[in-house]
């Protein structure tokens, strides 16, 4: 294992039938096989608000918190000293704004969150696992449960819901019954589910945030899954905080950022250090999400060869890149889970290098043939949801 340590480059030795994999290091890897597993949201994304680089003021990522700057034990939550006279600024109040925000009011003298578009917000639950109902676990569980929560997110469960958490609750409310005939289900009423579950969203908001106008503007008026849901116990009730203000952009988002703050609204807030809860980069470019290039037969660039969009068999392998296999979510089977999908595509991997060595190939990789009929699938199936767009 090579830590703190990035590749720069990988290219397909014909000769050799090796990848050469440069690394930040000055090492040169000859590897038979190459998976890549990068992660969906490795790539830190930073908007392109005006300005950004004009700030005089700390700023970071939340996928880069800085711990020399906050203070805090990154191994554990806790206070932050380092903000303790410190205005700051979130931008952002999505799945990482959530989590970031609470902890973040805690230690701030004063915290301002700018939102464009509000998340809706369910209770988590959590609560500390009881060592009695873990003593009564048998082998196998965690894919039984895991399998029974895939089942009831995708509507086809039935029988004990295993987890009974937000995710599957949700689908209860949204689908329609495990077994419907497909014929015999009413668009109609799955709306009204929505609507229905999107109503007890705001009413909780009503009945947990204080002040009116920031309830009201914490309120998601989409329909349930445009934006996807967040699940806290503590994010709704830090905005009881009196060091604690929304600053709500009705969509518009934040405007600039000056040597001071941030402008939005037309309004200038001065802050001592700007957080940035804006996501990842993901389904983009991929050799731009992972900041490296493969280069296969030929020495022919990945970034040309999907230049058009991702071509793969199975979206685990490409052709032209012989014994190269990634892990990612694009033309693949994918589940709400996601280390279910990262287990079954590791099986099947798996399969395919045991496959290779068993058999004496050299290399292995999809026909174009292949290639171009699973790209064929993909789209001629995605067509199907032209509808939603």
């Amino acid at each position: 294992a090579l830590f703190q340590t990035t590749v720069r480059d990988l290219r397909w030795n014909e000769a050799l039938q090796r990848w050469i994999v440069s690394t930040s290091r000055g090492d040169e890897i000859a590897a038979r096989f190459v998976i890549s597993c990068t992660g969906v949201l490795s790539n830190p994304k930073l908007p392109k608000i005006p300005g950004i680089a004009s700030f005089k003021g700390h700023s970071f990522h939340t996928s880069r918190w800085d711990y020399g700057y906050t203070g805090g034990d990154p191994d554990k939550w806790g206070p932050m000293p380092g903000l303790k006279d410190k205005k700051v600024a979130i931008i952002g109040t999505g799945a990482t704004s959530v989590q970031a925000v609470p902890f973040t009011a805690q230690s701030a003298e004063h915290l301002y969150i700018f939102q464009r578009t509000p998340t809706s917000i369910d209770a988590r639950g959590n609560k500390p696992t009881d060592p009695e109902w873990v003593k009564s676990l048998k082998p196998g569980w965690a894919k039984e449960r895991r399998d029974n929560f895939t089942l009831f997110c995708a509507g086809l469960g039935s029988g004990e819901d295993m987890v009974q958490d937000g995710w599957t609750e949700i689908v209860k409310h949204i689908s329609a019954p495990p077994g419907t005939d497909p014929s015999q289900i009413d668009p109609a009423e799955i709306m009204k589910g929505g609507m229905r579950k999107m109503e007890a969203t705001r009413n909780r908001v009503e009945a947990i945030v204080k002040d009116k106008a920031t309830a009201d503007a914490l309120k998601p008026y989409y329909y349930y899954f445009c934006k996807r849901p967040g699940f806290h116990d503590d994010f709704l009730e830090t905005f009881n905080r009196p060091n604690v203000t929304l600053v709500d952009t009705k969509g518009q988002g934040v405007e600039a950022i000056t040597e001071k703050g941030v402008v939005a609204n037309g309004v200038e807030y001065d802050v001592d250090c700007i957080i940035y809860a804006t996501g990842f980069d993901w389904f983009n470019d991929y050799t731009h999400e992972n900041g490296m290039e493969f280069y296969g037969r030929g020495g022919l660039p990945l970034s040309k060869h999907w230049e058009d969009g991702p071509r793969t068999l199975h979206g685990i392998q490409t052709h032209g890149f012989p014994n190269f296999m990634f892990m990612r979510q694009a033309q693949s089977g994918s589940s709400y889970n996601y280390t279910h999908t990262a287990d079954e595509q590791t099986k099947h991997i798996a399969y395919i290098v045991a496959e290779s060595i068993r058999r004496g190939y050299g290399a292995v990789e999809p026909t174009a043939e292949a290639e171009e009929a699973w790209v064929n699938e993909i789209v001629t199936n995605a067509g199907m949801r032209k509808g939603f767009m």
